[in-house]
């Protein structure tokens, strides 16, 4: 069975029992900045030239991905997250890579046969390239740190290395070969039964409700790449999160923690962040691609720039840069169909998001309807209209009443200001 999340982690969350495996024996020269997009590059031109369009949504569960935007997409998460990552535990000791393997493994993938990627053959080179130094019960982060290649209770406060849970044991979205999570561990199904999700089946994905063989031929092909947005994921992802470690303290982590899947630790903002900015990008291109906005290179240049270099008080205050309320312009006016704000000449797409159209519109202001958005200034109350919010040592009772900083029990309150 292909699935995504075998590619993102290169089977570092199934690591075996020590040693160094695979395909190399060599340390291959450490850390190499370009593993992200080469990566990228591998894993979406295959998945494209084998993949039908639907085929290619039952593996991402996200959107349609053309190959610029799943490049965006993957690069963000690869070098935004996961590669900073494995240098930090192998730094630590909790891990070790095998560089000169990893490469190899990225060089087999980008010429897997499409006969291999639907029987999964074509990452089973990669299994063993990382190696998790911690033993079972011990405390754990991510799970390629683990032995097992399991951390149980990731997001939460005690976290540990341990076996996945097995048929018939209860389960939060992960479990051992051969079952899936509904609550508890289930056998997966066989190609012909009935699915919901890929996750169900044993081989191959579910498409149209179906467990079926699938990337064995017929994809579109990946496309070329998009030079306007390369490398900006991981930009963003190291402001946003060097910024949020930099400023806030070990109490006002703890206390933001949560926010939008967020913890308090770099490696979950770093992978929780590059989740969110590579779909945002991906999001940008094909509204760019399809002639529904424009793409600023040079504002969006001097954005990333700016962002990089916020005070602590600016972050504070959410005071982001003026270059980056202007990288991307919207070409559609109101009312007509859209996918995201950034297509909208009016900067909102009403219902529009993750797939599902909208209808473009203006952003409401003071006193005008919402159902959950107002413009800058602006917040959307309880009678759905949009209310001026306030300062920071005002009164409030929610986040989103704030102009500045975040809602502290009752008082608009700076965190995160670098004191």
């Amino acid at each position: 069975m292909v699935r995504l999340v075998l590619v993102l982690l290169v089977a570092g969350c199934g690591g075996g029992s020590g040693g160094s495996g695979g395909i190399g024996d060599d340390d291959g020269g450490g850390w190499d900045d370009t593993r992200g997009q080469r990566l990228a590059d591998a894993y979406c031109d295959r998945m494209l030239d084998c993949c039908t369009p639907a085929e290619m949504n039952a593996e991402n569960s996200v959107f349609q991905l053309d190959g610029g935007g799943c490049r965006l997409l993957f690069e963000t998460v690869y070098d935004g997250a996961f590669f900073p990552m494995l240098e930090d535990g192998e730094a630590a000791g909790t891990v070790e890579v095998d560089w000169a393997a990893f490469d190899q493994c990225i060089e087999l993938i980008s010429h897997a046969t499409c006969e291999e990627i639907a029987a999964g053959e074509a990452f089973a080179p990669c299994e063993n390239v990382i190696q998790g130094q911690i033993a079972d019960g011990s405390q754990c982060n991510q799970g390629f740190e683990c032995r097992s290649g399991y951390c149980a209770n990731v997001a939460g406060d005690n976290a540990t290395c341990g076996q996945r849970p097995g048929g018939g044991d209860a389960c939060n979205g992960t479990c051992a070969q051969g079952y899936y999570c509904d609550t508890t561990c289930l056998p997966q199904k066989p190609n012909g039964q009935a699915c919901s999700d890929s996750d169900e089946c044993a081989d191959g994905g579910c498409v149209g409700g179906v467990c079926a063989v699938i990337c064995d031929g017929g994809g579109p092909g990946a496309g070329p790449a998009d030079g306007t947005l390369a490398g900006v994921g991981p930009r963003l992802v190291d402001a946003a999160c060097g910024a949020r470690m930099e400023c806030c303290t070990d109490a006002e982590l703890a206390e933001s923690s949560g926010d939008f899947g967020v913890g308090d630790d770099e490696d979950s903002c770093r992978l929780w962040t590059s989740l969110f900015a590579g779909v945002l990008l991906a999001y940008a291109h094909q509204a760019a691609e399809d002639g529904n906005a424009v793409i600023h290179e040079d504002v969006l240049d001097q954005c990333l720039d700016d962002y990089a270099s916020m005070s602590c008080e600016e972050y504070a205050r959410y005071d982001s840069p003026s270059a980056c309320d202007d990288w991307i312009e919207g070409r559609l006016a109101d009312g007509e169909p859209c996918a995201i704000g950034f297509e909208c000449s009016g900067g909102a797409c009403e219902g529009g998001g993750l797939g599902d159209p909208g209808v473009c519109s203006a952003i409401p202001a003071g006193g005008e309807a919402c159902t959950g958005t107002c413009a800058d200034g602006f917040f959307c109350n309880g009678s759905g209209l949009c209310q001026t919010q306030v300062a920071a040592g005002e009164t409030c009772s929610g986040d989103d009443e704030c102009a500045e900083g975040d809602c502290a029990e009752t008082t608009c309150t700076l965190i995160c200001d670098g004191r």
